[in-house]
């Protein structure tokens, strides 16, 4: 019988070093998180909510950080934050991710409760968890708030029969954090100065022939550049660049190869949207071309119109503003044209672009705009070129509106030509 050789492990100073685990620093600063914690308390104490439960990720990332890979239904994250004196603020994380999650949270997680693997209504089942740390909380008839949205039907139907007592309400987080910070302002601002720069650049730079691989790829290179360290990503979407055919579909999935043999050919028309982030945060705009000496009368009334809308919107958007009467008077222009005007006309944006819930521009949609409502407000028509228009980032100020890529970014709002 041949023995198995022994294996030693020899520990070296090296080797130890590397071993010790990470600890990694958040985006932003205490102050900035702590500054949110606040501002949620403020909006529970208005609601009389003794505890809320934040469960959507871009609202746990928001307030918590962590590096751990989290989504809605699989491995989530959620987050338990009680008044200040009911108890601490806890995060319920799946085992496997705990440590990374510990190791890269927020100054305002003070516990972590964790779950292990092989729930027995689910997988990966944060819901007895969070019901024991509320219990913990131990006050009579507690004021719970969730995100309806959020929260899907099993989870919230076993988190009600756990605790009988307490009284449900909505409390969706996303409505607390579309009212951006300074700090997410200033990255946001970044963000949007750098890409409109890089599409300047890049449609100056665009030919016949050229395909929409070329420009995402240009455009990739552009942000990293002008970015450096801070550069977060480039979006990969087949919104970046719509060229032809192309321009008549919206968020579609589209494979590297179809990108890389759509090019750009005389008398086409193209929807060029792209976006890139800093520390997570979006800077977008959207900028119509066409591929020849000259344009149709068709898409030159619909940028026109299109550059009304926005125009006029710019105009009146202040704090009290309907967010419905925006949407009209970006959409009269636009279908004054006979096309189509097949979307809503803004949403709010942010973390990982779309924070659209919060802040809808649409026909009958109920709100107004709040100081440090930060929007992607959009002016676009479908017609027989497809999908073309204009888009501006905006925060709304205590007086007006800014637009985030400012004119000094260069990207100016019009119909470029491409030969």
């Amino acid at each position: 019988m041949i023995e198995e050789p022994s294996i030693v492990l020899r520990v070296t100073p090296e080797f130890s070093a590397l071993s010790v685990p990470q600890v990694y620093v958040p985006p932003f600063g205490p102050a900035e998180y702590e500054g949110r914690l606040d501002r949620i308390r403020t909006e529970m104490e208005s609601l009389n909510l003794d505890a809320v439960i934040i469960s959507d990720p871009k609202s746990v990332w928001w307030l918590a950080a962590g590096k751990a890979k989290f989504e809605y239904a699989d491995n989530p994250i959620w987050l338990i934050v009680p008044r200040e004196d009911h108890g601490p603020v806890t995060a319920v994380v799946r085992h496997l991710e705990r440590e990374t999650f510990e190791r890269s949270a927020s100054n305002v997680v003070e516990e972590i409760a964790e779950y292990r693997d092989g729930g027995i209504v689910m997988p990966y089942d944060p819901v007895p968890v969070v019901a024991d740390v509320l219990r913990g909380f131990n006050v009579p008839g507690l004021g719970l708030g969730v995100a309806y949205r959020y929260f899907n039907v099993q989870d919230y139907a076993r988190l009600k029969e756990l605790l009988p007592s307490a009284k449900h309400s909505n409390f969706p987080a996303e409505q607390v954090r579309a009212i951006k910070s300074a700090e997410e302002l200033n990255v946001m601002s970044i963000a949007a100065r750098v890409n409109a720069q890089a599409l300047y650049k890049a449609i100056g730079e665009l030919r016949i022939g050229s395909t929409e691989w070329d420009f995402m790829e240009r455009i990739r290179q552009l942000h990293s550049e002008l970015l450096g360290p801070d550069y977060g990503g480039t979006s990969e979407s087949a919104q970046t660049a719509q060229f032809g055919s192309h321009a008549h579909d919206m968020h579609p999935k589209r494979l590297a190869a179809e990108m890389q043999t759509m090019t750009a050919a005389t008398n086409a028309a193209g929807n060029l949207e792209p976006g890139v982030f800093v520390k997570s945060y979006v800077g977008c705009m959207m900028r119509p071309v066409f591929f020849g000496d000259s344009a149709p009368d068709v898409v030159v009334r619909a940028i026109e119109a299109s550059a009304e809308g926005l125009e006029d919107a710019l105009a009146m958007m202040r704090p009290g503003v309907r967010f419905s009467d925006v949407d009209r008077v970006i959409r009269e222009p636009m279908l004054k044209t006979g096309l189509e005007v097949r979307s809503r006309t803004g949403y709010g944006c942010g973390i990982e672009w779309d924070e659209g819930n919060a802040v809808s521009l649409a026909p009958g949609t109920e709100g107004v705009l709040q100081e440090g409502h930060t929007l992607h407000v959009i002016a676009h028509t479908y017609g027989p070129y497809g999908f073309l228009g204009l888009s501006e980032q905006v925060t709304i100020t205590n007086n007006g509106c800014r637009v985030l890529a400012d004119e000094d970014a260069g990207c100016p709002r019009q119909l470029f030509l491409v030969t």
